[in-house]
């Protein structure tokens, strides 16, 4: 901390009062950068200078060379205007006429606060009106009176003018005019910074001894202005200039109260340099606050909010005024007790008390937090055409050609199941199939609408003690697995597998785990996590494979079959629009237009908009949300709601009780919404697909159908049909069912013969139950097979020892006992199988380019917006207190954003302990104070380790920011980088804990500054914005998907790269196009070596080094 030199006391007083200037040294650096005016004649210059004059003009208090921002300021006695540009904007700072408060105003309309307009931040805190530019860093505060702070940031040194000087450390040449001439005479300096007509300027001195009348009003002023010079703060802050500015205020009016200016802009100098001073009494200067608000010498400049959004806290200023009292917080201007805090959700304010459901739980508002139960919901894993999400929310595209485990189950189980997608193909088109096996009885739905079961044709529906199949509107049929599994499929190309949470964990498959973790859900048969979603479809591949190898196609659909490009999204655009509207605030719509413009693309046919949007519509009224008639809007999708005679069309059909069957069935049948041609309310679907009263349904018995009221034997027992349901005496029968031999198993050899690939499977009728034993014999088929305890290697054609057998991962296998790594795991094959090692690994969240996040647990997102955002912070449950922030500002013409400033702050909230290390492009990394952080360079990079902390950020001196925490943070941080906890799905939280539906809602509730720019949702077509680039931008960015890039494709899917990498190449048109590609070009690279693969693609024309 500088210090001021005694000496220079007694030249401030024997000068001053000749040449109105109080100061003649330089002061330390940490003291400059900041410019004060206050009793309309004291001015202190950005380098410390501290003068005076009186002047009735309008001044240019401050502006840059540039003339981005000007600030300007009014003197006259009953005038207290100020006037400030930054761009095209004028904001002025005056008292409103009305009332004389002070305010903010543009074109003589008074803005409400906080506002924000152009980027600018303009906000009311305690008694001041404070102005915030993020991409200039100016910085303003006004007392609403006569006191003006301004400060800028580093990026202006040598380029401020004006009253305030110029910002190079050097107060010597502060006294320069307008003309670029350096004077010594304070008149002359402030006469050329005037606007317009001026009056007289003066540096008159109003103390002087001439006569009694003099002499008692110096008095008083000795009098009151001595408190300056004799407080704690007289070794940090010289107080001699404030003393001299204080004595001539006094003298000038003979009031004693206008020695609160002078003190006011002291100790406010103090206080930013820590040392806060108590210096108001009833008898000085008191102020006294509203009802609701209690003073506070040092107030917060980030009061805390119902909402948990801070203002300014990396730069937390001591603000003097009326706040909020302690326990209290800030809420649309107001203090209220914690209990009376609102909640937000969705952009939705609710009151306390409110109350929320969100799938199978419910959240009241309490406190300004929601507190919500902690229910596992079912969940719904789906293959809609080649785009899968699994039961816990991973989505990825697969194209395969062959036939694919979705869901088993794992280990024991009394009902076993395996469900399976058929695919069928002729050329490049294929038809899928739907295969249900439940405890060795397979029930197979053909593309065509054909069901078997058992081999046979079946009659619909059927059931059995372990499963039900029916047929529940003309568009889907359903299986219902008594274990809690049920699946739907259209015939067509859409399955939906709805599992309860009774089977978390206990199945496998391309569906995932169900284990609410998306980072392993990659999980392949042979017990590694695949590379990619290719390969882990292939893994799952089950029966004779013509196409085993699905190749990894980079292109974008839309990129190939460029004639639809425009059509597919024009097509597709209605989902954004109403009905579909009402839903976006419950289920993100981005994901189902991007597969709708792929499929429109991939297929050349404007029709697939239908499936798209019928997936949509089917993933809202899970969640509760109906979308109407929606087909009937869209001319392409009306045909599906033509019915057959009888029936109707309904959005919403229920799936439980829909026919005879059903009815007939004792399964605990879950309501769901399915679309499709169903009977009228109080008619269900007979055995022959005909629509009757439920008086009149019919019942089925081993594959005979009776009518309504017809009677059957049941052993000793007489059962009749009715209303569908079989009503039976319950006479005591002797027991005679004997096993047969036909329960034993065959030793014909299986279709399937054990392989190197399948070996470690489960058997699918492991375990059966004795009284309802149901054993699968398939066609004997005579041939070779291995040995026993041989099984068959397909790479080598060969019968080996299990032992011998090959693993598989990332396009490449593996001998006996090699190793291979995933993250910090090692994992050796043995056996043919992934014995892998289970450590907890380190975190990595990444922010790139133009606003590219990628969270802890692997969620990839995209956002614009000029703000400071809390990247990560420790929550509650963590022992530690952290916090990184980072600031995004504009870096392109049509709105992109990249990373500014990067603060890492520790020990938050502890006055003692609280470090911090800010990194801004173009400056040098500094510490607040040395020994907390270990600062390292490594090539490109810049590395900030918290010690003892486990929390390192890196950045590239640039737009690319990492950050890496160790497991001990899991589940114990928040931010725009997520929660850390494995499950991408949830990543979207806010900081009142709830799930947010899309990114924005997210990214705005974690924005530092409340009144500030709001988060905005990507241009859906950036080269289309900037067409001149877009040759320019793909042919710079194929290098990712080419040969340069080709042995980490299989390891690092590189689609999602090209597309961020063309965003930003086009986006940048501002300059530093090259770095904004180079940038992304970094991002996958950096990928692959985290997976191990090192490429050295940089060149003499390529993002070379220097």
């Amino acid at each position: 901390m500088g210090m001021w030199l005694p000496s220079e006391k007694v030249m401030c007083l024997r000068l001053a009062a000749v040449t109105g200037i109080y100061t003649m040294k330089d002061l330390p650096v940490e003291q400059t950068g900041y410019c004060m005016t206050w009793g309309q004649q004291h001015y202190r210059t950005f380098d410390g200078k501290i003068f005076r004059f009186q002047g009735d003009c309008s001044y240019v208090l401050a502006e840059d060379t540039d003339h981005f921002f000007t600030v300007h300021l009014h003197n006259e006695k009953n005038c207290k205007g100020k006037g400030f540009y930054v761009g095209d904007l004028l904001i002025q700072l005056k008292s409103d006429p009305k009332d004389g408060s002070p305010g903010a105003f543009v074109d003589d309309k008074r803005l409400p606060l906080p506002s924000a307009m152009s980027g600018v931040l303009i906000q009311r805190v305690a008694d001041f009106v404070v102005v915030r530019d993020p991409e200039s860093e100016l910085y303003i505060k006004w007392d609403g009176l006569e006191s003006i702070f301004i400060r800028v940031g580093e990026n202006q040194e040598k380029r401020t003018q004006g009253l305030c000087g110029t910002y190079d450390e050097n107060h010597q040449n502060d006294f320069t005019k307008k003309d670029g001439k350096v004077v010594s005479h304070v008149v002359e300096f402030a006469e050329s910074w005037a606007v317009g007509d001026c009056g007289n300027t003066k540096i008159n001195s109003y103390c002087s001894k001439v006569t009694e009348q003099d002499r008692c009003t110096l008095a008083k002023a000795l009098q009151g202005c001595k408190y300056i010079m004799e407080t704690k703060c007289k070794m940090v802050v010289n107080p001699a200039p404030y003393f001299e500015a204080c004595k001539e205020d006094v003298c000038f009016s003979d009031d004693d109260d206008l020695v609160c200016n002078s003190m006011s802009a002291y100790f406010r100098e103090c206080a930013r340099f820590g040392v806060i001073v108590d210096w108001r009494r009833k008898d000085r200067c008191a102020i006294n606050c509203p009802d609701n608000l209690c003073y506070d010498v040092c107030g917060s400049s980030c009061p805390k909010t119902c909402y948990d959004t801070s203002y300014n806290c990396e730069n937390n200023h001591c603000i003097e005024g009326c706040h909020c009292p302690e326990g209290t917080y800030l809420h649309n201007g107001t203090c209220v007790a914690r209990q009376d805090c609102p909640c937000q959700y969705a952009k939705q304010e609710y009151s306390p008390g409110s109350k929320l459901r969100l799938d199978c739980n419910r959240c009241v508002c309490a406190r300004g937090r929601w507190v919500c139960t902690k229910n596992v919901c079912d969940s719904v894993c789906k293959a809609v055409g080649s785009h899968f999400t699994t039961f816990d929310g991973k989505h990825f595209d697969f194209e395969g050609r062959c036939s694919y485990v979705l869901a088993r189950t794992e280990g024991m189980q009394d009902i076993a199941f395996e469900v399976k997608l058929i695919n069928t193909c002729t050329g490049f088109e294929c038809d899928r199939s739907l295969e249900v096996t439940v405890n060795g009885e397979t029930v197979h739905v053909s593309h065509a609408g054909k069901v078997e079961i058992k081999g046979k044709e079946a009659i619909l529906p059927y059931h059995n003690y372990f499963y039900a199949m029916e047929k529940v509107t003309t568009n889907f049929y359903k299986v219902t697995i008594n274990s809690g599994l049920t699946v739907l499929f259209d015939g067509k190309d859409r399955i939906y597998i709805r599992a309860k949470p009774t089977l978390c964990s206990r199945m496998r498959g391309m569906c995932g785990n169900f284990n609410a973790q998306t980072t392993d859900d990659f999980w392949t048969p042979n017990g590694d996590l695949a590379a990619n979603a290719n390969d882990f479809g292939d893994e799952w591949a089950i029966g004779q494979c013509l196409f085993p190898n699905t190749p990894m196609i980079l292109a974008e659909p839309c990129d190939i079959h460029r004639s639809y490009k425009l059509r597919a999204r024009e097509s597709c655009e209605v989902i954004t629009a109403a009905p579909f509207t009402k839903c976006h605030d419950v289920v993100n719509y981005k994901l189902y237009f991007a597969h709708c413009k792929d499929d429109i693309c991939n297929a050349e046919d404007v029709k697939l908009q239908c499936r798209a949007l019928a997936d949509y519509a089917i993933a809202c009224s899970k969640l509760g949300v109906i979308i109407g008639n929606w087909r009937k809007i869209i001319s392409e999708c009306a045909d599906e709601t033509k019915c057959a005679t009888g029936t109707s069309f309904k959005e919403c059909a229920n799936a439980c009780g829909s026919s005879c069957g059903a009815l007939q069935s004792s399964f605990v049948c879950d309501e769901q919404c399915v679309p499709g041609c169903t009977c009228p309310d109080g008619k269900v679907f007979d055995y022959n697909g005909k629509c009757v009263a439920v008086t009149e349904c019919s019942c089925m018995f081993e594959e005979i159908i009776y009518v309504a009221g017809e009677s059957r034997m049941q052993d000793c027992n007489v059962c009749e049909c009715h209303r569908g349901k079989w009503a039976c005496t319950d006479n005591i029968c002797p027991i005679t069912t004997k096993c047969s031999l036909n329960e034993e198993f065959s030793s014909c050899m299986k279709s399937e013969i054990q392989t190197c690939a399948n070996m470690h499977l489960p058997v699918i009728n492991r375990k059966v139950s004795s009284i309802y034993l149901t054993i699968k014999i398939e066609k004997c088929i005579a041939g070779c097979q291995c040995k026993e305890s041989f099984v068959w290697d397909q790479t080598t054609n060969q019968c080996v020892t299990p032992k011998t057998c090959p693993c598989y991962h990332g396009g490449r296998s593996y001998c006996e006992s090699e190793t291979m790594q995933q993250d910090c795991n090692t994992c050796r094959c043995l056996g043919g199988i992934w014995d892998c090692e289970s450590n907890e690994c380190a975190g990595m969240c990444r922010a790139y380019g133009d606003s590219h996040y990628t969270t802890f647990d692997g969620k990839d997102y995209q956002f614009h917006g000029i703000n400071v955002f809390t990247l990560v912070r420790s929550n509650k449950k963590n022992e530690h207190s952290f916090k990184i922030s980072i600031e995004n500002i504009g870096c392109g013409s049509k709105g992109g954003t990249c990373s500014k400033c990067v603060v890492f702050s520790i020990n938050v909230g502890d006055i003692v302990k609280e470090n911090t290390v800010e990194l801004v492009r173009g400056k040098s990394v500094k510490a607040k104070k040395v020994g907390d952080f270990e600062i390292t360079y490594v090539g490109m990079w810049v590395f900030v380790k918290a010690k003892d902390l486990g929390v390192t950020l890196q950045w590239d001196k640039k737009t690319t920011v990492m950050v890496r925490i160790d497991p001990e943070h899991k589940e114990k941080v928040e931010g725009l980088c997520g929660d850390f906890d494995d499950s991408e799905s949830n990543d979207f939280r806010n900081p009142q804990e709830m799930i947010e539906v899309n990114e924005i809602s997210f990214v705005n509730s974690w924005k530092t500054y409340l009144n500030g720019s709001q988060a905005e949702e990507v241009p859906v077509e950036m080269c289309g914005l900037n067409n001149h680039r877009k040759y320019w931008a793909e042919r710079k960015c194929a290098v990712l998907t080419g040969d340069t890039f080709s042995a980490c494709h299989t390891l690092v899917d590189p689609k999602s790269y090209y597309r961020a990498c063309v965003f930003d190449a086009c986006a940048c048109d501002s300059g530093g196009d090259c770095e904004c590609l180079c940038t992304a070009l970094h991002a996958y690279a950096q990928e692959c070596n985290r997976k191990g693969v090192h490429i050295y693609w940089r060149s003499q024309d390529l993002c070379r080094k220097f």
